[in-house]
């Protein structure tokens, strides 16, 4: 199993972090201390987890659930980088696609709800984090890759159908980061997020 050993390396790699500014995310990355040092880039095994999303079986996503969503909630907090964070992005947008193709697989009929509630649960705990980045972290393409992340969550939440949880929040702030936001391609994505928010 691929999985459990990324896991194992997002262990070591948020490890070196786990003694600086606590968070309220510090019970979740406290299931990610591990060793005291790694070589391996917390983005590298990021994009190995998204790589293994794109091609593993849906049952063993689904397994590994609540691992994915403590990686990510990790991933974008405030001490890890923005190159982190992008990577955490396409990650969860490699997720949308994964979930969009097995739901349109008339063979995978049956783990359609165990899929559906899957995605529920996880962009739920995460929506809110993916935006917070682009208020926080002021750099133009963490706000169009958080914009495209953002998108495609809600577009597939939008298909199912389901609600985020979090959309009454998420829209007010989707609301703030458009009015402020400087880049044009990150402005039209947010607006195109708002509109899906509004006509649901």
């Amino acid at each position: 199993m691929v999985f459990p050993k990324l896991f194992d390396l997002c262990s070591s790699a948020t490890s070196a972090k786990s003694g600086q500014a606590h968070s309220a995310n510090d019970s979740a990355k406290s299931d990610y201390d591990g060793k005291e040092d790694s070589s391996v880039p917390l983005e590298k095994v990021l994009d190995c987890v998204t790589s293994c999303i794109h091609v593993a079986y849906i049952d063993d996503i689904l397994k590994e659930k609540n691992n994915l969503k403590l990686l990510w909630i990790v991933s974008l907090s405030p001490e890890f980088s923005w190159t982190v964070k992008t990577s955490a992005f396409l990650s969860i947008k490699g997720l949308c696609s994964r979930i969009h193709d097995t739901l349109l697989d008339s063979q995978l009929a049956s783990q359609h709800a165990n899929t559906a509630s899957l995605f529920h649960e996880l962009l739920s705990s995460v929506s809110l984090k993916v935006a917070e980045c682009i208020a926080t972290v002021k750099i133009a393409q963490v706000h169009i890759s958080a914009s495209e992340c953002l998108l495609a969550m809600i577009t597939l939440c939008r298909e199912l159908p389901l609600t985020l949880g979090t959309e009454a929040g998420l829209k007010d702030l989707l609301a703030h980061l458009h009015e402020v936001e400087k880049s044009e391609q990150a402005k039209s994505l947010l607006n195109r997020c708002i509109h899906l928010l509004e006509t649901s």
